[in-house]
């Protein structure tokens, strides 16, 4: 089968340029408008789960979806919010996101498609945005076993799976935390936010880095319950 034909529109200009990337399986206009919150009004809806305050759920006439700024953290963030040096096209942030994750989903990952990406140039510097599929009924990995308590074992194994499946595709979740691992109401396992994330070979040691950052993440946000869900989640992981 062919590579889908995803096609971007640019609007260059003297100073600022922008370009925009679209799925060919969704009717979105290449409009850098669509990629700020207040055009959608009361159609755009805050994330509070995770994240950095930057994300909105929408309601499109292509469907439910999610639209994310790309904002810096860490230290950074105090002086440089959302701008990013700008490299290539290919590079931005953005561009990065939505090819990987199309390529993944292709591919049959539990991960959602993007919908759309864009980038807004100017000079040496650049911001983005992109926007994915929302994904219906579901909560956060530290949502569910926060709900579930002792039960939450059961989430175990599909969680290993999915993480395994994702390690043994050959590629690094750069942030792979308890916010960006979601549970459906049929217990089925999503992954998503693959900004900075990348294909490489996944040594026993990137896999080993991942899984304990993981754990990190549950302990920060569920204490002792987010301990053991990781020793039992690293157990299975290693005898899967």
């Amino acid at each position: 089968m062919a590579d889908p034909d995803f096609h971007s529109s640019h609007r260059p200009g003297r100073q600022m340029h922008h370009g925009i990337r679209v799925h060919p399986d969704f009717p979105i206009p290449a409009r850098i408008e669509i990629f700020t919150p207040r055009t959608w009004g009361d159609k755009a809806t805050k994330v509070s789960d995770g994240g950095r305050n930057t994300a909105w759920y929408l309601c499109t006439p292509w469907g439910q979806a999610v639209l994310r700024h790309y904002h810096r953290g860490g230290l950074i963030s105090r002086f440089v919010d959302e701008r990013y040096l700008w490299v290539s096209e290919e590079t931005t942030r953005s561009f990065a996101e939505f090819a990987l994750l199309n390529e993944l989903h292709a591919q049959g990952l539990p991960v959602p498609r993007a919908m759309a990406a864009s980038y807004q140039r100017r000079g040496v510097t650049y911001r983005a945005a992109i926007m994915t599929e929302r994904l219906h009924n579901t909560v956060s990995l530290a949502q569910a076993i926060g709900r579930a308590g002792p039960a939450s074992i059961k989430l175990v194994e599909p969680v290993s799976a999915a993480i395994r499946q994702l390690h043994d595709a050959n590629v690094y979740h750069a942030d792979l935390n308890a916010h960006n691992i979601l549970v459906d109401d049929a217990q089925k396992i999503w992954l998503i936010d693959f900004d900075k994330s990348s294909r490489r070979t996944m040594t026993r040691a990137l896999r080993e880095q991942s899984l304990e950052r993981l754990g990190r993440s549950l302990q920060k946000l569920l204490g002792e319950q987010g301990v053991i869900f990781s020793g039992q989640l690293q157990q299975q992981y290693q005898q899967s």
